[in-house]
């Protein structure tokens, strides 16, 4: 079943949004003011960075630029990771803008 799990947090440095998708299923379109690394631990999906998608397979690790538009589609289930250094602000952010949509 598809979930979106937070870890960390809370001044600590550093979180880290890990994300289980199932096949099909698509984490919309959005975009940070922070840079964030990312991590494609298993699965294959089809990740849009400022409009360009590829295909990955996992294990991968990318990172996406600040203030880039990018979105995931699970073509299998995927876990995906995203890590972030930690404030309050991009905390809440990760939060508001992380949604998973049935594709």
């Amino acid at each position: 079943m598809s979930s979106i799990k937070f870890h960390g947090g809370d001044n600590e440095g550093v979180f880290i949004v890990e994300t289980f998708a199932d096949a099909n299923t698509l984490l919309r379109s959005h975009k940070h003011t922070h840079p964030h690394l990312s991590v494609l631990v298993s699965g294959t999906a089809d990740v849009t960075i400022d409009g360009k998608t590829e295909r990955l397979s996992g294990y991968q690790m990318l990172t996406i630029p600040a203030n880039t538009k990018h979105q995931i589609i699970a073509i299998t289930n995927i876990v995906w990771l995203c890590i972030w250094k930690d404030n309050v602000d991009t905390y809440e952010l990760a939060k508001e803008s992380l949604k998973l949509i049935k594709a």
